[in-house]
């Protein structure tokens, strides 16, 4: 309950007690002055009554006019007062109803003494008899008595009459008094117990509130001063509470918020440091660079591109991209899309197509390389795009100038592999004639030679075979014919046609094939040089020990892997195995080109190739071809 409500209900309290302590003094007024107007009726019954007593007593005794008009006169006021006494009372009306017959029968019995008294005088003027005079006279007596006894017995009832009105009237001052009293003391207290009730809630909340707000002021804004009343005090105490959170929050923020200026600062000066070493750094790179923002518009050129463009950074800052990096296709001369366009489109990193050329300020044409990337903000929107580019005329330069150089390698490479394998095929034919006996018979330590000379022979060509298809790998001119086989089968062959090397060298040559392989598509021929050449390689390093080949399935692929117990490959030569022209010291003889012919082969099939090997302890070598074509 508010404050407000409470002293406007202690002023109603008190003006309600009041207004009833005024009521009932008013009601107690009214009731003694209507009780002593009745006291005053009685004692003007009384006093009337004691005047017509008098009155009959002067009449009796002095029988004269005067006195009987008088009576007449007081006889009728008090019946009048007996009369309006009746009216007015309830509780004394049968004493009242016993006076006014009496009252009435006093004034009968009056009238007729009066009337016997002037009989008795005339009867005396008359002469009446002494006998008739005393007879009369005794009847005299007896009325006057009876006039006599009567007039006390009223006298006595309307003292009676009286002295209860009288009574009445003090009981009821006695009973007002007292009421008064009583009414006023209940008033006090209840007025004086409710404004202290109210006083000491205020008074209370009044000095909860000040000791909260002196804690406070000393520093403590844990305290809470918890009042939960509805009233002024109680909603000024919540709202002293809050502002104390508040102050709190507001200490604690302003702490953060001075360690935030500083972490700003110390990241302002980070960034500017930053800004500085990244356009330092930008404007050392050798590509040209060029930063729009969202709109494609420009805000950044570094020196290269700068020199490529023809456009200096303030007169590019705010164009379009399109406007300073202007690009046509090499072939066709018509304008190629903007990268940055397709960057703010997209979302993507995107680069320009092949023969692309960017037309300069000044005109010039340069071939050029780019690609553009988006700039994000740490909610992944695109806020800006980065343009890396580079002129590539030296680049078009040196791949014409490699490309020609292939052409005539390969051409040479053609034609002395041609002309050295015609010549070779003869030397090869005579060899094996002469070393046949056909020529004629030969000894034995001819014979040795000319075996010697054919495997030489047959090196060489293997060589010039070796040659030829790593030059038709290179120049991409290799068909594969690509038919369903049955992995297994090949790997069964290549160890029949290479087992009898195995077994001079002494070494096992074992197959651990899964049986359930699922024939795949791929040239069997090149299939089966890539298996060949690898066991031929673990059979030439390996002298003790054996050659395992085994294969699996792996989801969508066909696992094939040759391992052997050979001195191994260091870890650092793995990386060169497969390029061109390797040999390492394990190699034995050949070209170096083995291994990367059989990669190039894997490759085209859609496979991979790879070895894993511990120096001293052996190699395998792995490649892997898909089933249904392509790789999982």
């Amino acid at each position: 309950m508010k404050i407000k409500t409470k002293l406007y209900l202690t002023m109603w309290l008190s003006a309600s007690l009041l207004s009833f302590f005024i009521i009932t003094r008013i009601v107690a007024f009214n009731t003694i002055n209507t009780e002593t107007k009745k006291e005053d009726l009685a004692r003007g019954v009384k006093t009337a009554v004691a005047e017509l007593t008098l009155l009959l007593n002067d009449y009796l005794l002095n029988r004269e006019e005067r006195a009987l008009n008088q009576w007449e006169i007081r006889y009728n006021s008090g019946l009048s007062l007996l009369q309006k006494k009746e009216e007015e009372e309830e509780e004394e009306t049968p004493l009242i109803r016993n006076i006014i017959k009496d009252y009435l029968l006093l004034g009968k019995l009056f009238k007729e003494e009066a009337l016997y008294y002037n009989d008795n005088q005339r009867m005396i003027k008359e002469g009446a008899s002494k006998k008739g005079l005393s007879i009369f006279r005794e009847l005299e007596d007896r009325r006057i008595s009876q006039l006599l006894i009567l007039a006390r017995s009223i006298i006595s009832s309307a003292k009676r009459l009286h002295d209860m009105a009288a009574e009445r009237l003090n009981k009821i001052y006695a009973l007002t008094k007292n009421s008064a009293y009583v009414i006023a003391t209940l008033i006090i207290i209840i007025t004086t117990g409710f404004s202290w009730k109210v006083s000491k809630d205020i008074t209370s909340s009044l000095y909860r509130l000040q000791q909260g707000t002196k804690i406070v002021s000393e520093g403590n804004l844990n305290y809470k001063i918890g009042l939960k009343d509805q009233d002024e005090i109680g909603q000024l105490s919540m709202a002293f509470d809050r502002m104390t959170e508040n102050l709190k929050k507001m200490t604690a923020t302003r702490e953060a918020l001075d360690k935030e200026i500083t972490e700003r600062k110390k990241i302002e000066k980070a960034l500017r440091e930053s800004e500085a070493w990244f356009s330092t750094a930008l404007n050392s790179v050798g590509d040209g660079i060029i930063a729009t923002d969202d709109n494609g518009c420009v805000v950044f050129v570094n020196p290269v591109a700068e020199a490529l463009t023809g456009w200096r950074h303030e007169e590019a800052k705010g164009l379009l991209l399109k406007d300073i990096f202007n690009i046509v296709n090499e072939e066709t001369g018509r304008e190629a899309e903007n990268p940055v366009a397709r960057v703010l489109r997209e979302g993507n990193i995107v680069g320009l197509g092949n023969h692309t050329v960017m037309i300069a300020k000044d005109g010039a044409r340069r071939p050029v390389d780019n690609s553009a990337a988006p700039i994000k903000d740490p909610d992944g929107n695109v806020i800006g795009v980065i343009l890396v580019f580079h002129d590539i005329t030296e680049r078009r330069n040196a791949e014409k100038k490699q490309k020609e150089t292939m052409e005539s390698k390969s051409a040479f490479t053609s034609m002395v592999s041609h002309e050295l394998r015609t010549p070779l095929t003869s030397l090869r034919e005579g060899v094996s004639i002469v070393s046949d006996g056909l020529a004629g018979p030969l000894n034995l330590k001819q014979k040795e030679l000319l075996d010697v000379a054919k495997s030489s022979a047959d090196r060489l060509a293997r060589l010039i075979n070796e040659v030829l298809d790593f030059q038709t790998l290179e120049s991409g001119k290799l068909t594969l014919k690509m038919e369903d086989n049955d992995i297994n089968e090949v790997i069964r062959e290549t160890k029949e046609a290479m087992f009898v090397t195995a077994k001079t060298k002494g070494l096992y040559f074992s197959l651990d094939l899964d049986a359930n392989l699922p024939k795949i598509k791929f040239e069997r021929d090149k299939i089966t040089q890539v298996i060949s050449n690898l066991v031929s390689n673990a059979l030439k390093l390996t002298e003790k020990g054996g050659i395992t080949i085994c294969t699996t399935q792996d989801k969508n692929v066909i696992h094939v892997s040759v391992k052997d117990t050979g001195p191994g490959i260091k870890e650092e030569d793995i990386p060169r195995l497969f390029q061109q022209y390797e040999q390492l010291e394990r190699k034995v003889g050949g070209t170096g080109l083995g291994l990367a012919i059989s990669q190039d082969i894997i490759k085209m099939h859609g496979g991979k190739i790879w070895a894993e090997s511990q120096h001293g302890q052996g190699s395998t070598f792995h490649f892997v071809l898909p089933i249904n074509g392509r790789m999982a």
